[in-house]
C-alpha cells in the first residue's frame, strides 16, 4: 500500500486490576492503552493525525469495547492520551516534502533572455513568432535554418492563427509545424528592423542551445 494510517503500539498503558473481560472472563487482565496514529506514505510516517485510546486483554487480546467500561475507567484513559506525547517521527515524511521544496524554491530561475539579444545572436532552430497581418490578427513562425556572416535563412510556417502565438502550444501540435521548406534570406540588420516595427514580436530557442 502506497499510503494509509497506522498506530504506535502500546506508548502508554495502565492496567485495570477490577475489570472483567467480556470476551475470556478474566479479572485484572484488560489494560488502558493510549497510542498516537499517523499517515503514512510508502512506509514513512507523513503527520501526525492525533492521539488514540482503547481497552484491551491482555489474555485474549481481544478489544474491549467502552460500554463495558465505567466512567472513572475511562478517565483513566484520558489520563494517559494527555500524558502521550507525539513522536517526532511521525513528521519525518512531512518534514523530507518541506525540506524538498525548499530546496526546489530556492534553486534560482534562469533569467529569461531578451529576444532582442537572440536576435543579435542567431542560433539554428531558433523560431520566431511573427505578426503577419493587422487587420486580421494573424501571428505565424519563422524557422531558422542556416545563418552565415550577414544573412539568416528561415522557412516559413504555412499555418496561421488568430491572436499572439503561443510557443508551448505550437510546439504540442503537429499542426502548428508545418513549416514550408523554401529557404528565404533575410540580412541580420532586416531580422532586427523587423522586431524594432513589431512584425517579429518574439524569439523560441531550445533550453540546451541556451546554454550554450
Amino acid at each position: 500500500m502506497i499510503w494509509g494510517i497506522s498506530g504506535e503500539k502500546k506508548l502508554v498503558t495502565e492496567n485495570l486490576p477490577t475489570l472483567q473481560c467480556p470476551n475470556c472472563h478474566d479479572i485484572g487482565e484488560v489494560y488502558a492503552i493510549a497510542y498516537c496514529k499517523y499517515l503514512h506514505l510508502v512506509f514513512i510516517p507523513t503527520f501526525s493525525i492525533g492521539k488514540r485510546s482503547k481497552f484491551v486483554c491482555e489474555t485474549c487480546q481481544s478489544k474491549v469495547k467502552k460500554k463495558f467500561i465505567s466512567a472513572q475507567q475511562q478517565e483513566i484513559a484520558q489520563h494517559l492520551k494527555k500524558s502521550v506525547k507525539i513522536p517526532f517521527t511521525h513528521f519525518i515524511g512531512a518534514s523530507i516534502f518541506s525540506i524538498l521544496l525548499i530546496i526546489i524554491f530556492s534553486i534560482p530561475s534562469k533569467p529569461a533572455i531578451d529576444p532582442l539579444v537572440k536576435l543579435q545572436t542567431p542560433k539554428l532552430g531558433d523560431i520566431y513568432s511573427v505578426y503577419i497581418s493587422e487587420e486580421d490578427d494573424l501571428f505565424s513562425t519563422w524557422k531558422t535554418v542556416n545563418i552565415d556572416e550577414d544573412s539568416i535563412y528561415i522557412f516559413k510556417n504555412k499555418v496561421k492563427i488568430e491572436g499572439e502565438w503561443s510557443f508551448i502550444l505550437g510546439k504540442d501540435k503537429e499542426s502548428a509545424q508545418m513549416f514550408i521548406p523554401d529557404t528565404i534570406a533575410y540580412t541580420k540588420e532586416e531580422i532586427l528592423q523587423m522586431y524594432e516595427e513589431g512584425f517579429i514580436t518574439d524569439v523560441d530557442r531550445a533550453t540546451l542551445e541556451e546554454e550554450q
